[in-house]
């Protein structure tokens, strides 16, 4: 019966569906998380909530859904956990590559990498929202060079984002470079 136990729990549900793909069920099980984590003022379950949900709806390709997410996160940065903002970086240069805003983007995931330490780097994940972003900049060659070369040598390090549909992500953001290039 506790409102900020129950949207803990409910907001990793969601990313775990994010994660099995049923993108639907992630989006739905992560806002009704989100609500329940802002009325009992929980914000790392919100947070967690969030984060999940703007993946699912970025996989659902509802980017524009997730610019406010973004922006209220990024809003709350100062009080979340900050061995965690390389990876929150990922997600908001996303939302911000959704929306056309590619320079935010571009300095989101720099700042992303520019935060990696030893034990936590995001690699695939920052590979696949790299890839994604050039793709959207019309830099398919860069875009297909980093692609390649991190499926030629996968360094998964202890990447939260290592999962299938992330894989699949970086597959797809690889074949929209390559039939850019022709």
């Amino acid at each position: 019966g506790d409102d900020a136990a129950t949207a803990h729990a409910l907001g990793l549900l969601g990313g775990l569906h994010a994660d099995l793909y049923n993108l639907e069920e992630a989006e739905a099980l992560c806002a009704q998380a989100a609500l329940l984590a802002e009325r009992s003022g929980a914000l790392q379950a919100w947070a967690i909530a969030t984060l999940n949900r703007m993946n699912a709806l970025l996989g659902l390709g509802r980017g524009a859904d997730t610019l406010p997410l973004a922006q209220a996160l990024m809003a709350q940065e100062p009080q979340l956990n900050q061995r965690a903002r390389e990876q929150r970086c990922i997600v908001y240069a996303d939302a911000h590559t959704a929306c056309a805003q590619h320079a935010t983007a571009q300095a989101l995931l720099d700042e992303s990498r520019g935060l990696r330490h030893q034990g936590s780097e995001s690699l695939l994940s920052w590979t696949t929202a790299q890839v994604v972003a050039w793709v959207a900049q019309g830099q398919p060659a860069q875009a297909r060079e980093l692609a390649l070369s991190w499926l030629d040598n996968p360094a998964h390090g202890t990447d939260p984002g290592s999962v299938p549909s992330e894989q699949l992500r970086l597959l797809q953001a690889l074949s929209a470079a390559c039939e850019a290039l022709g």
